[in-house]
């Protein structure tokens, strides 16, 4: 029978004991290498957490800035491309109609009614943009799109202009009813309220206050509904009605780039705010990371050094105890 003595299970736990600080050391020691920061807090920082807990707080902020900034971003950019379809649509059906004005046939003008039908619905769809699951141009009502399928401003559009036969009663009657809140504004499922500011910190906000009710949106849809019925067979216009129409259309297609691209203008210089308050954000998350780091990182050299000190500790621990484990009363004896 095998007799150990005390001393022998005192020696034994004492191995074990250094062994698990040793391993659990190596461990801490290998984390920190691996991950640059020291995971003793409270002995790095002397117990002081203040300053800490602070740069956590103004890096949390930052980050929720960071976040609305984009999302303004995003919501801002697609705005942005809406109105450039527009434009570009409005823009390139009014080249097309001032090209061909002098020679327009009657084929010719069933053809640019049918493209000007498309038009509108592209024109429509751009308006009916949403970010984020909101609609951009509905104002505050972000859950509805704002304007109906084109068909259905085509069909209000053609009762108010049945029975008129000039190209002056015509514009007249489409310039009533985009205008009258009981015609447009019957049909428009926007708010009258603009989309609230995005705050993007510090109190600083941008405002988004376009909306597809704006008057420069709303010429585009009438010009564009109107070179649509100029064929209609409904409204039985004269050829030389139709000319003079669709000839007047064309310039005002082009006159109202400026004012399309006053709105993107606009549009322009709140993205470069969001830009501007996006690299502000960037600039002084950096430094906050920076001053955490410079708390709170393990000295890389230092860590290495340390834990090859303590795995050499475990390993001759472990020579220690496998030769330990081997001795015999004969070679005790010896």
């Amino acid at each position: 029978m095998t007799l150990t003595s005390i001393g022998d299970l005192s020696h034994a736990l004492m191995i074990r004991s250094r062994s698990a600080t040793l391993k659990q050391q190596v461990s801490r020691l290998t984390q920190e290498l691996a991950k640059g920061e020291t995971l003793d807090l409270a002995k790095t920082l002397g117990g002081d957490y203040g300053y800490l807990s602070e740069i956590e707080r103004g890096l949390s902020r930052l980050q929720s800035q960071t976040l609305a900034t984009t999302e303004a971003a995003i919501f801002f950019e697609a705005a942005q491309d809406s109105l450039e379809l527009v434009r570009a649509t409005a823009g390139e059906l009014g080249s097309a109609l001032l090209s061909t004005a002098s020679t327009l046939t009657p084929d010719r003008v069933i053809g640019f009614s049918q493209r000007a039908r498309q038009d509108l619905g592209s024109v429509i769809a751009a308006l009916n943009a949403s970010s984020g699951g909101r609609h951009v141009f509905s104002g505050v009502a972000t859950g509805a799109a704002p304007l109906p399928a084109p068909e259905t401003v085509l069909e209000e559009l053609r009762t108010e202009l049945t029975g008129y036969s000039t190209s002056a009663e015509i514009f007249a009657a489409a310039d009533a009813w985009f205008e009258d809140p009981a015609g447009f504004g019957v049909i428009y499922q926007g708010a009258d309220a603009d989309l609230a500011p995005f705050e993007i910190g510090d109190g600083d906000q941008v405002e988004f206050g376009l909306r597809a009710d704006d008057r420069a949106l709303r010429s585009t849809i009438r010009d564009a509904a109107l070179a649509a019925l100029v064929a209609d067979t409904d409204l039985g216009l004269g050829v030389e009605t139709q000319k003079e129409i669709l000839e007047s259309l064309a310039n005002r297609f082009l006159q109202g780039q400026s004012e399309l691209l006053a709105l993107q203008s606009d549009l322009g210089h709140s993205e470069e705010r969001l830009e501007s308050a996006r690299v502000r954000d960037d600039a002084a998350k950096f430094g906050l990371s920076e001053a955490r780091n410079a708390l709170i990182s393990a000295d890389p050299f230092e860590t290495a050094t340390r834990l090859e000190e303590a795995q050499s500790q475990l390993e001759a621990l472990y020579a220690v105890t496998v030769r330990s484990s081997r001795l015999s009363l004969m070679s005790f004896m010896s």
